[in-house]
C-alpha cells in the first residue's frame, strides 16, 4: 500500500522554518539564514537584507543549478557557503 504524501514547497518549508525561529527569539531580523536544495539540484535561500519576522513565501529566492536567480531580492549574503554546504 502507497501513502499518497503531499510535500510542502520549499518556499513554504523556509518561510515555517524561519517563523518559527524568528518567534523564539532565536535570530534577528537579519540573521537566520536557511537553505533547502530541491530534487532537481536547485537551492531555495531566505533573501538578503529582508527582515526575517516579516518573510513570506514570495520572498524566498531559488537559484538555479546554472547560476540563474529567480525572485524578487537578491540571495542572502551567506549564499556561497549555503551552497557549497549543502
Amino acid at each position: 500500500m502507497s501513502k499518497n504524501i503531499k510535500l510542502e514547497h520549499p518556499r513554504d518549508q523556509i518561510t515555517k522554518i524561519i517563523s518559527r525561529i524568528y518567534k523564539r527569539g532565536m535570530t534577528t531580523t537579519s540573521g537566520g539564514n536557511i537553505s533547502i536544495i530541491d530534487d532537481e539540484g536547485n537551492i531555495w535561500v531566505t533573501p538578503s537584507a529582508i527582515d526575517k519576522g516579516s518573510l513570506r513565501a514570495s520572498d524566498i529566492i531559488c537559484v538555479k543549478k546554472d547560476g540563474t536567480i529567480i525572485g524578487k531580492h537578491k540571495p542572502s549574503s551567506e549564499f556561497p557557503f549555503h551552497k557549497y554546504h549543502l
